[in-house]
């Protein structure tokens, strides 16, 4: 369905894939997948990102335990509704309060930059921070980019 209305259907064949084609339009594109009885068992959608672009900073979790726990945050260009620009790229920076930074970097396959750096380079819009903390009370990741400023916040027991 393109934008809540049908664009087609079609059975599964043996290599378990159906294929369509669409003119591109902004929005939303969701496929739904029905058993033998009609009755649906998956769907997924993409949607168009907005045209603001900002830095998010997301972390994987709010509270960590001192010693055996570590901070994982997502850095992400994304509209303000937090829908990912994959097709962005840019440098990050990062600063730390409270841990030390054991790693930043993306997923890119060929990535010149070291991963113990304070600035990352975002791949299909995206990069990653692994910090461990110094002392229990607030981890703070302060990031900056092209596209604005975001912090995250952890709490540290």
């Amino acid at each position: 369905m393109l934008n809540g209305r049908e664009i087609g259907s079609a059975r599964v064949g043996r290599d378990a894939r159906v294929t369509f084609t669409a003119v591109y339009r902004p929005g939303s594109l969701t496929a739904v997948a029905y058993d033998a009885d009609g009755v649906e068992i998956a769907r997924t959608s993409l949607a168009t990102a907005g045209k603001e672009t900002r830095l998010h900073a997301v972390p994987e979790a709010e509270r960590i335990a001192l010693g055996d726990g570590l901070a994982y945050v997502r850095f992400m260009y994304a509209d303000a509704a937090g829908t990912v620009k994959p097709l962005l790229r840019g440098d990050v920076h990062i600063e730390v309060e409270n841990g030390e930074i054991l790693g930043f970097g993306s997923a890119c396959p060929y990535y010149e930059r070291s991963y113990r750096s304070d600035t990352a380079d975002t791949y299909y819009g995206e990069a990653m921070a692994i910090i461990r903390p110094c002392e229990t009370g607030i981890l703070s990741v302060k990031a900056s980019s092209p596209y604005g400023e975001a912090t995250a916040r952890i709490e540290v027991r």
